[in-house]
């Protein structure tokens, strides 16, 4: 199978799955050179020692939380996040609930402040810093300011029951960003 339409595609997204389907999904736009970003999911049982290779190998950026990030190391023989960034893989991405995230580059490690407010229910909060963050990506801010942006769109989620009963607009997350950091 080949990708079409490989003019409109900035990024694919690769979660969870099965294995061979997410195998076949890497592939396939990795040949059609789409850089690939890949969120990890909780269940990290459901990657091999072969996947967990193959799509940090292939990954322009990794997001994934503290917990993913030891199994991550541990798998690969690696010491730090910063271990990963390579020729294709730019940034790594990793949360730390409450204690915000961190972002590596080839430059080091930044810490990215989270959007402090009182949580309610913290399903979703993982999809919802990587939709900000992409959003973030695809409007070409820097890393720094998407990863933040990441942050903010999960600080809606955390504050109601449920992963998708407060999703904000652009201009809500605007102005919360620009409160908590500054002009966005």
């Amino acid at each position: 199978m080949r990708l079409r339409n490989q003019t409109n595609t900035r990024y694919a997204l690769v979660t969870v799955g099965p294995y061979h389907y997410n195998k076949q999904f890497v592939s396939i736009f990795r040949e059609a050179r789409v850089p690939i970003v890949w969120q990890l999911k909780p269940d990290i049982f459901a990657y091999t020692e072969d996947a967990v290779r193959d799509f940090a190998q292939a990954s322009r950026y990794i997001l994934m939380n503290h917990i993913e990030a030891n199994f991550v190391l541990r798998t690969l023989g690696l010491s730090q996040p910063s271990d990963l960034i390579n020729d294709t893989t730019l940034a790594i991405f990793v949360t730390h609930g409450e204690q915000g995230s961190t972002l590596y580059t080839a430059q080091g490690a930044t810490p990215i402040q989270p959007a402090r407010i009182q949580v309610v229910d913290t399903v979703g909060a993982g999809d919802a810093y990587t939709a900000g963050l992409l959003a973030g990506i695809l409007r070409d801010y820097s890393l720094q300011t998407s990863a933040h942006i990441g942050s903010v769109m999960a600080s809606f989620v955390l504050e109601k029951i449920g992963c998708q009963t407060n999703l904000p607009s652009w201009s809500q997350m605007q102005a919360r960003y620009e409160s908590l950091f500054g002009p966005l």
